[in-house]
């Protein structure tokens, strides 16, 4: 699951981008892990909070979920020595295969590679 404290960093971007309105919003889902916690917590609707991210963020409410998870995920692989199955199940993901096909997708490397990439050596 995605940690429930927002990133100080996202939340002073988000706080830069207009007069606050837009910061409030970020700021009061950020700790939501899934798109009806989102919407739960910025009083819209789905389909209002899924036209809002698109207006505001750029990608839908779910991607942006996927993209925190997957960042989260990626810090902790390459920090901590657990297993990849544990990490996979502490981040919320169904299955190692799941994460795997997440990374993949979106790092276009397996976890177990971006782990060891992480390790170095940085020069091939």
């Amino acid at each position: 699951m995605l940690d429930a404290d927002p990133d100080p960093a996202l939340c002073d971007r988000l706080a830069s981008v207009d007069d606050g309105t837009l910061a409030a919003m970020g700021r009061s889902i950020l700790g939501a892990t899934t798109v009806a916690a989102l919407a739960a917590r910025s009083g819209l609707t789905m389909r209002g909070l899924q036209r809002w991210f698109r207006r505001h963020v750029g990608i839908a409410p779910r991607t942006y979920l996927r993209l925190l998870r997957f960042q989260e995920t990626l810090v902790t692989i390459q920090t901590e020595p657990a297993v990849l199955a544990d990490q996979a199940a502490l981040h919320g993901y169904a299955d190692q295969p799941h994460m795997a096909r997440d990374f993949r997708a979106l790092a276009g490397r397996a976890p177990r590679s971006a782990r060891k990439h992480a390790r170095g050596p940085f020069v091939q």
